[in-house]
């Protein structure tokens, strides 16, 4: 069962015990307060519960067109990875457009720079294909 920890309108992150798993869900049209704020939540609850397993579904956010959310979530991605310290599973549910015109190493090898190596990144069109993935890795 998912504990709501922080619902907005175009965002909400939650986690989940019985599975060591984060979810955090964008929508809509978001703005860089916001970008942080979900991501400085998703950090919060990653501090104080032992995690596994993240799903991020930025597959129907939109974004202004100056903002850039990568230097926010690798700064906060890079903390959590300190603290983690162990195999991280991440789920990323993409754009259709980002799935099929961006290359695999384009689209996630900046992930390789990161504190943590042991992260393992998967990127999926839909949400329950990213769910069944996260369920299948120990």
């Amino acid at each position: 069962m998912s504990e709501p920890s922080l619902k907005k309108p175009n965002f909400s992150v939650s986690f989940e015990p019985a599975n060591s798993l984060l979810r955090i869900y964008w929508q809509g049209q978001v703005a860089e307060k916001e970008i942080r704020e979900g991501y400085e939540k998703a950090f919060e609850i990653l501090k104080q519960n032992p995690t596994k397993r993240v799903l991020i579904d930025f597959s129907k956010r939109r974004l202004a067109k100056e903002l850039d959310p990568e230097p926010v979530f690798e700064d906060i991605f890079n903390q959590v990875l300190k603290l983690i310290n162990s195999t991280l599973f991440l789920a990323l549910v993409v754009p259709k457009e980002e799935y099929f015109l961006t290359s695999e190493q384009n689209r996630f090898g900046n992930y390789k720079k990161y504190d943590n190596e042991y992260v393992i990144v998967e990127s999926f069109l839909t949400r329950p294909e990213a769910e069944a993935w996260l369920a299948s890795v120990k």
